[in-house]
């Protein structure tokens, strides 16, 4: 109805918002004949820990985006130390038998969504990070801001221990359309310069074409298109 318009709907020119695999494929589906913020994929969240926060708060995180139900979700954490990386992984299990959609979370253990890695240091674990590209990323460290403008690569980020993903989610305000899979490494979330258009606007004075009219016709000859050089040249010829 959107792309495509009804008797008494009128197409739109844009399509935008988070949706589930049926709203992913169907902007697939339509795109060009409308335009789409973005195809994205299940949802991801990264976790830089020094152990300096509580590691029933990182597991929760962790398990925060394992719950949306496709079993395709991702779920990293890179910390610095494998004594706090074992605790994480006790807690992870621990928390997904308490809660509702455990059946979900297990299908996204089972197929190794879950991660967990040890790095030598934050700047290292911070380099891990930036490869993966998370749609989300929680830096949970002291002086988290600090280590904030290293970072490259993520859809939106969350400084500090009492910044969980889920504010994102719900609270926070920047806009929560984000890159997937990767894509964070080429594409930005979903902003107000997604709704505008921009136009260029060229205006030559004689003198202007005249100093670049050799160009244009070296242009043309390369490329064969005789109709272009004459474009120019002929505004010189009586």
């Amino acid at each position: 109805m959107m792309a495509f318009g009804t008797k008494t709907c009128k197409k739109v020119q844009k399509i935008a918002g988070p949706g589930n695999a049926f709203v992913t494929a169907a902007k697939r589906q339509v795109y060009g004949y409308v335009a789409i913020d973005q195809v994205a994929g299940p949802s991801e969240i990264a976790v830089l820990t020094d152990g300096s926060v509580d590691v029933r708060w990182i597991a929760a995180d962790l398990l925060s985006q394992a719950e949306h139900g496709s079993g395709w979700e991702k779920s990293l954490c890179v910390c610095t130390s494998e004594k706090f990386a074992e605790k994480i992984r006790g807690e992870v299990l621990r928390q997904t038998e308490t809660l509702s959609r455990k059946a979900l979370i297990k299908r996204v253990i089972d197929r190794d969504g879950i991660l967990i890695v040890v790095a030598k240091s934050v700047a290292e674990g911070l380099d891990v990070v930036n490869r993966f590209a998370p749609e989300h990323f929680e830096i949970m460290t002291k002086d988290a801001t600090k280590v904030m403008k290293g970072v490259r690569s993520a859809g939106a980020v969350f400084a500090g221990p009492w910044t969980p993903e889920s504010a994102g989610d719900f609270v926070a305000g920047p806009s929560h359309v984000l890159p997937t899979g990767g894509a964070a490494n080429m594409f930005n979330g979903l902003t107000p310069d997604d709704f505008r258009r921009r136009h260029s606007f060229v205006a030559f004075t004689k003198g202007d074409l005249a100093d670049t009219k050799a160009t244009i016709e070296s242009f043309a000859a390369v490329e064969g298109l005789d109709a272009h050089g004459r474009a120019a040249t002929i505004r010189f010829c009586r």
